[in-house]
């Protein structure tokens, strides 16, 4: 078998949570996958720190170094805060020798192989992703008149030997150029803007992300939702309150990702209990002040009934 290529993107302090990504992976594998994970960071390498996960299952892993300053040319701001998202962008560049890269944020769990993502294909795509309508409608009348599919960058499959082949960078530059200030989501703009109509979806169940929670939440007493019908193979936690944070359990999925980051062989920072029990009592004192009769809220048991959606964790 072909091993499956897997890159991050991350800084030092978000190693901890690529470990958590990378446990997730190899606990779900299947026997026969062939796993090389890569790390493009500009802080020094810690293969070390990366070793216990070895216990797991075996792996390929190799650490790849940029500067800001390979980076910054590409950042609709100028600014080396934008760094880290654009630079999962140069993956192919940063890779060689590889034809087709998944890309992973590190705010996620994976639950299942990725052998049946990383084989998708293409059908004359840059890119496989699935679909982010929140993003895509909250500026809709910055975009292209004439509607395409716009995806969330978070989990990509990237057709990295075209990107290279095409000098795909010459496409970004040239989106940084025609849209300076409309670049919201900045990577993710880019990368939709820049393969406009040239990219792939794939299911949901490949990228669960907040969008599709939102929508059970709208809709609890849905049976034919789509999202309630789907398997996630990997939960995305895009929102601001990440599952590594105090209140992180106020994701209904973000039990998944602390049972992980709990059973991970590397050592992972969680919350205090005392740092939760104040996140949460403010919570609750805001809810009940905006809700005081929260009990007849149908946000309340929307809620409720969304967590017997969720899969346990073995």
């Amino acid at each position: 078998m072909y091993p499956i290529h897997i890159a991050f993107v991350a800084d030092k302090k978000y190693f901890q949570y690529v470990a958590v990504a990378i446990y997730s992976i190899l606990k779900n594998a299947d026997p026969e996958d062939e796993l090389h994970f890569y790390i493009a960071s500009p802080d020094a390498t810690e293969m070390e720190f990366f070793e216990p996960l070895r216990s797991v299952k075996p792996f390929f892993l190799q650490f790849i170094p940029f500067t800001a300053q390979e980076v910054l040319p590409y950042c609709p701001d100028g600014q080396a805060r934008s760094v880290p998202f654009i630079a999962r962008l140069l993956l192919p560049k940063l890779i060689p020798n590889i034809d087709r890269l998944i890309y992973l944020d590190s705010d996620l769990a994976v639950t299942g192989s990725l052998r049946g993502f990383y084989y998708t294909d293409f059908a004359g795509a840059y890119a496989a992703g699935v679909e982010d309508k929140t993003a895509h409608y909250a500026h809709r009348p910055l975009l292209k008149p004439d509607y395409r599919l716009y995806i969330n960058a978070g989990v990509l499959l990237i057709d990295a030997k075209r990107w290279r082949d095409e000098k795909a960078g010459r496409y970004f530059l040239q989106c940084v150029h025609d849209y300076p200030k409309q670049l919201i989501f900045l990577d993710q703009d880019i990368l939709n803007y820049s393969f406009w109509g040239r990219l792939k979806p794939v299911d949901m169940k490949w990228n669960f992300h907040a969008d599709f929670f939102n929508r059970l939440r709208l809709y609890p007493d849905n049976e034919d939702l789509p999202e309630r019908k789907c398997r996630p193979v990997v939960w995305h936690y895009s929102i601001p309150v990440k599952p590594w944070k105090a209140g992180g359990l106020s994701h209904p999925a973000g039990r998944i990702w602390r049972q992980y980051a709990k059973a991970c062989p590397v050592p992972v920072d969680m919350p205090s209990f005392w740092a939760e029990a104040v996140w949460t009592l403010k919570r609750l004192a805001r809810f009940v002040w905006v809700h005081p009769g929260f009990l007849f809220s149908a946000k309340f048991w929307r809620r409720v009934k969304l967590q017997g959606f969720l899969p346990t964790i073995n």
